[in-house]
């Protein structure tokens, strides 16, 4: 996801009943390599996380509270979840 809008934390389904998107498209990473990861918030609310997430079994592979590296242990579909 190279920009756009994640609403939520604890995200049950992609698109919530009022048509939000809560998570990012499934994308593939590759096993050892880096990956840097940044965003930034509008409004009120200043923080928020990211989660990373096996798209096939939803088990966390990457958690963060601030931008920062991340280099996965193996290659796998993904999908980017945030809040705020």
């Amino acid at each position: 996801m190279a920009s756009g809008s994640i609403m939520d934390y604890a995200v049950e389904k992609c698109i919530d009943a009022d048509g939000n998107q809560r998570c990012s498209k499934p994308f593939l990473v590759q096993e050892s390599k880096c990956y840097n990861i940044e965003w930034s918030t509008e409004g009120t609310l200043s923080h928020t996380t990211v989660e990373v997430r096996d798209a096939g079994s939803g088990e966390m592979v990457y958690y963060r509270d601030t931008n920062g590296e991340w280099t996965p242990e193996k290659g796998e579909v993904c999908v980017f979840l945030s809040s705020a």
